[in-house]
C-alpha cells in the first residue's frame, strides 16, 4: 500500500523488529527509564540504523508499554495463585515452577520460616 500523494512518496509497509534491534530498543529503555522514555530519547540511545525512525519507535514503545502492563498483571495473578497453592498444599520440589511461582515459593518459605522462628542466615 502506498502512502497518499501528500506524504513523501515512500511505501507504507509493516515493519518487523529484528531481535537485535529490539534488544537495542529495550536496552535504550533501561538506560533512559520507561517513565522518561520518548521516541527521540530512545533513538538517541540506540545505535544508528537506517530503518529506525521516531515513528517506528513511537509505535513500538506503545506496544511495549501495553505488553508490559499485561505481563505484570499475568505475573501477579500467577504469583497469587501459586502462593495460595503453596499455603494450602505445601511445596512440591519435583515440579518445575515459573518465575512467578518461584517468587511465590520464596515468599512462602520466608513466611513459614518467620512463623516458626527459623530465619535463614
Amino acid at each position: 500500500r502506498k502512502k497518499s500523494k501528500a506524504a513523501d512518496g515512500r511505501w507504507s509497509k509493516r515493519f518487523t523488529w529484528p531481535e537485535d534491534l529490539h534488544r537495542d530498543f529495550v536496552s535504550a529503555i533501561f538506560d533512559v527509564g520507561l517513565k522518561h522514555s520518548s521516541p527521540s530519547t530512545i533513538l538517541e540511545h540506540m545505535p544508528k540504523h537506517e530503518q529506525i525512525t521516531t515513528e517506528r519507535i513511537k509505535s513500538h514503545l506503545q506496544k511495549y508499554r501495553m505488553h508490559r502492563v499485561k505481563s505484570k498483571k499475568e505475573f501477579i495473578s500467577s504469583y497469587d495463585a501459586s502462593l495460595r497453592d503453596f499455603q494450602n498444599h505445601g511445596i512440591d520440589n519435583t515440579k518445575p515452577v515459573s518465575g512467578a511461582a518461584a517468587a511465590a515459593q520464596l515468599t512462602h518459605e520466608d513466611m513459614t520460616n518467620a512463623t516458626s522462628g527459623n530465619r535463614p542466615a
